[in-house]
């Protein structure tokens, strides 16, 4: 790969092997757009909706229940099955708030809540507990997630992919709010994606088996970059575009995909707006 910051994009490489790795022993669910929409709220009251925190706190939450569910089936035990099940259900918020909290204390010490400032949440919402408890629960997940968490949030790495390619800061600025956009319907962004593969797998081969950082993240910068028509052909430098596949690796065909996908996402949103706005 040719880009300047080399061990950021080694890292992007690893931890998506992680990821795979772990989906391959028991399948990583998405979390669909209500949960996410839940995600968003929390991290709008905590004051930390920003950074691509709810997305990373999304991935946490969805991580942390893939690992709890295999261990318990692991197990085969019907009741404790029943127990982690009743749990997850009835305490969902405690553990939305404890992702996205654990997701602000690795962006930055600064986003990181107090844990009365959590009860205080949970209490206006009908959820009354200690501040012993959401500190166990953070303990919980973060044990669970093998002490991980990824050091930097989708926002970030399309930032540093958008400085790379050699992206001025106002456009780098709109590449973060379409990346965090793209978070907040990933459920939606994958199945559009997952279909635009299986059409153009009709004509050539195309790997690709689910939506994964890099291509979020490389997809947001692609879509500006053709959205501001950087692509001139002409110039005797490598354009942005070609820049961007040289980072990334990623097949030509498969970004065409992702961003046609997603200007089917923003189309989506804008009608989804405009219905919101008839209404009121």
């Amino acid at each position: 790969m040719e880009h300047l910051n080399s061990w950021i994009y080694l890292w992007i490489t690893k931890m998506e092997e992680n990821e795979i790795s772990e989906s391959a022993k028991w399948p990583i669910i998405l979390m669909r757009n209500e949960g996410r929409s839940v995600v968003w709220a929390v991290s709008y009251w905590l004051g930390v909706d920003c950074k691509g925190i709810p997305g990373q706190a999304c991935r946490l939450l969805e991580r942390f229940i893939s690992i709890r569910t295999r261990n318990v089936y692991r197990q085969l035990d019907i009741d404790e099955m029943r127990n982690v099940h009743q749990i997850l259900t009835t305490q969902s918020l405690l553990y939305v708030a404890c992702c996205v909290n654990l997701a602000s204390k690795m962006c930055s010490a600064a986003l990181s809540r107090g844990t009365h400032m959590i009860q205080e949440y949970l209490a206006e919402h009908g959820f009354d507990c200690s501040c012993e408890v959401i500190k166990s629960t953070e303990s919980d997940i973060f044990s669970t997630l093998g002490f991980q968490i990824p050091l930097y949030t989708s926002v970030e790495v399309a930032e540093i992919i958008a400085m790379d390619v050699g992206l001025p800061q106002d456009l780098i600025e709109e590449v973060a709010v379409l990346t965090n956009l793209l978070e907040y319907r990933r459920d939606k962004l994958t199945d559009l994606i997952q279909i635009s593969v299986v059409l153009v797998r009709l004509t050539e081969s195309l790997e690709f088996t689910s939506l994964r950082m890099i291509h979020i993240t490389a997809g947001a910068v692609a879509t500006v970059i053709i959205q501001h028509n950087l692509v001139d052909a002409t110039s005797s430098r490598p354009t942005p575009i070609i820049r961007l596949q040289r980072l990334t690796e990623l097949p030509f065909t498969l970004l065409r995909c992702i961003v046609n996908s997603i200007y089917d996402i923003v189309r989506m949103l804008d009608k989804e707006r405009e219905e919101r706005d008839s209404k009121s």
